[in-house]
């Protein structure tokens, strides 16, 4: 279950925070209060908020956000040394003696640099083609010169030479095979690098034209990969040749062959390097206690970048996973569990109901619904967000009252979850996708609380579906959507702007 951890929610209109009715045109700098004409009036008139600084929503900077580290204050100024936004909190607690800079430098700097990256990125990019193109040309021509010039040299020594060449010529043989094997091997990790760079080149500019200016920082800062490929430090290859021998000898004569080479190692393991590159400057410290911060900071950046850039066999688990409570379901067939906190836990089977149960499996709760609950979730404020089917997704309350807050004409509703903004996540399956003699495929839709879809992640940007059948899904702490399709039994996961990174099936 994933827990919504923000209450922001994404509007058609921007209300007024004062009447809640009108559209919001102006915001007050210091309260932060977005209002209405008619509230914008009546909040100068107040002596109190005479001094306060009023200014046009469209005037307002477009880095005027939350904190993500303190949410209930904003987002006044830049970190010049960690090329972080920061607010008040964090100038007290996390950057005392830092050096501060405007939102918009900060801006400015972390698009500049990313510009920069992309560039680098590309050029490695046209590298990796350029090689993969050279190493395929006029390998067999090489063979068979080889061969060419050993049959002109073994016409001169006649009979005596036969057995001597067709040992020569099976020698040769098995070398074009191993060295064939090894540098097909080997652009085969070209490949892989070279889909990587693309990966990585696609998510930075889709980050600089969609995302917005804090998304972009913090993409810039964590999320971004360039990976270190010295392509010309890695290959080698000698090719074989033939030398004519001396005719007084029948293996003179005939010559002898020298063996090719073929070697190269795998990127980045000659070195410790981590691929993700943070725009980080260096730190001035004045004082030890300031050395100190930095080296303990310094480290635990290292450990995040190693795990993030870790595969998961090598991370291994911290701790073997051990049972803190056992109890019986109330369902003969569980399909779905939330734990909710205070060691009480939400449970879906095959029934037409939804159970709260505790610690001991005892029911404090149950939610009837109308047809066999397909997924739900569990929001802020112990709110229930479950689906019903066709009849799309409604949301219960703590009162018991309920609503459909969301409904898509011509497809299912499956899995939901909480999204890191506050929206909902919901996996969409097309009617007649069961007769797969239809080309229908299914969808994720992200929507806010007022049911308006925010986005749909339906295709890659080659116009190709991404899902079939989608019916689990979650968002993990990147930002990743990472869906279950039934179909092609495989977990699909793309990034925050919708690029599939990988699909996996199992060993």
């Amino acid at each position: 279950m994933a827990e919504s951890t923000s209450t922001n929610q994404a509007q058609d209109v921007i209300r007024c925070m004062h009447c809640n009715l009108s559209e919001a045109e102006y915001r007050c700098v210091p309260c932060g209060d977005r209002m209405c004409q008619n509230c914008k009036r009546l909040h100068s008139q107040d002596a109190y908020f005479a001094s306060h600084e009023v200014v046009s929503i469209r005037e307002s900077s477009s880095l005027d956000q939350k904190c993500q580290d303190h949410p209930l204050f904003r987002i006044e100024s830049g970190c010049d040394d960690c090329k972080v936004p920061i607010c008040a909190e964090c100038k007290i607690k996390t950057h005392r003696n830092h050096k501060y800079i405007s939102k918009d430098d900060l801006f400015d700097d972390t698009r500049k640099f990313l510009l920069k990256n992309v560039k680098k990125m590309k050029e490695k990019e046209n590298k990796v083609e350029s090689f993969l193109a050279n190493t395929k040309q006029n390998k067999s021509k090489i063979y068979e010169d080889v061969r060419k010039a050993m049959k002109k040299q073994v016409d001169l020594c006649k009979r005596n030479a036969d057995a001597l060449l067709r040992e020569s010529m099976e020698k040769l043989d098995d070398m074009e095979k191993t060295d064939v094997s090894k540098v097909a091997e080997y652009q085969n990790m070209l490949k892989e690098k070279l889909n990587e760079l693309k990966v990585n080149i696609e998510t930075s500019e889709v980050a600089l034209e969609r995302s917005t200016p804090v998304d972009l920082i913090l993409f810039c800062k964590y999320g971004l990969q360039v990976s270190d490929t010295k392509i010309k430090d890695t290959f080698s290859f000698t090719y074989p040749s033939f030398k004519e021998g001396d005719v007084s000898l029948t293996e003179k004569i005939f010559g002898t062959l020298t063996s090719s080479k073929v070697e190269w190692r795998p990127f980045n393991k000659a070195r410790k390097s981590s691929t993700i590159t943070v725009m980080q400057r260096p730190k001035t410290a004045p004082t030890k206690q300031r050395k100190k911060e930095n080296i303990e900071e310094s480290c635990f950046l290292r450990q995040s970048l190693d795990v993030a850039t870790t595969p998961r066999v090598q991370q291994g688990f911290k701790e073997l996973p051990r049972c803190i409570a056992e109890f019986d379901s109330p369902y003969s067939m569980l399909f779905h569990i939330s734990y909710c906190g205070q060691d009480q836990v939400y449970v879906s089977g095959s029934g037409k109901n939804i159970t709260l149960l505790d610690i001991k499996g005892k029911k404090l709760r149950t939610i009837n619904t109308a047809r066999e609950v397909l997924g739900f979730t569990v929001a802020y404020n112990q709110i229930i967000i479950y689906s019903d089917g066709n009849a799309g997704v409604v949301e219960v309350a703590m009162d018991k009252s309920r609503k459909t807050i969301f409904t898509y004409h011509g497809a299912d509703p499956w899995d939901i979850c909480c999204s890191k903004s506050g929206n909902y996540l919901v996996c969409l399956i097309p009617y007649s996708s069961i007769d797969t003699t239809e080309d229908k495929c299914g969808l994720v839709v992200e929507f806010d609380k007022t049911g308006t879809i925010k986005r749909e992640i339906n295709c890659d940007r080659q116009n190709n579906p991404i899902y079939r059948e989608p019916k689990f899904v979650c968002e993990n702490t990147n930002k990743d959507v990472c869906v279950s399709d039934c179909f092609i039994r495989k977990v699909v996961v793309v990034n925050a702007f919708g690029i599939v990174r990988f699909r996996y099936g199992g060993h």
